[in-house]
């Protein structure tokens, strides 16, 4: 019975020093992945620099899109609120009329479920 102690103690020994080694190279496994995956990242930046800044005729010519835009999006509010707009064509006109009514159409659409969403959870 003594000898079958000693040997189950010595296995417990083996096992521990097994799962200390075994625990060792899988920490020594992950360090070694986290080094690889920080030296491929700080490497990439450095594999692939960022583009160089735009000259400045290019970032003027953005500007003067962004300007172009903003302005048609300004005009498209004003005739919206119903500003501005004796200085638009015929066709203009008719254009605005028929975008106002499909708005109009998908507001009555949305307060309709909603108010039939309500009506539905408080009966």
């Amino acid at each position: 019975m003594v000898k079958y102690v000693h040997g189950y103690v010595g296995v417990l020994v083996d096992l521990k020093h097994i799962v200390i080694i075994l625990s060792m190279f899988f920490m020594m496994h992950s360090m070694e992945k986290i080094l690889q995956r920080y030296e491929r990242y700080t490497y990439a930046d450095k594999a692939h620099p960022l583009k160089e800044p735009e000259t400045q005729e290019e970032l003027h010519n953005e500007y003067r899109e962004l300007k172009r835009r903003f302005d048609a999006l300004q005009r498209s509010r004003s005739h919206l609120m119903g500003e501005n707009i004796d200085t638009l064509t015929l066709t203009e006109l008719q254009q605005l009329e028929l975008q106002l009514e499909t708005t109009l159409k998908h507001i009555r659409s949305q307060m309709f479920v909603y108010e039939y969403g309500l009506g539905s959870s408080v009966a």
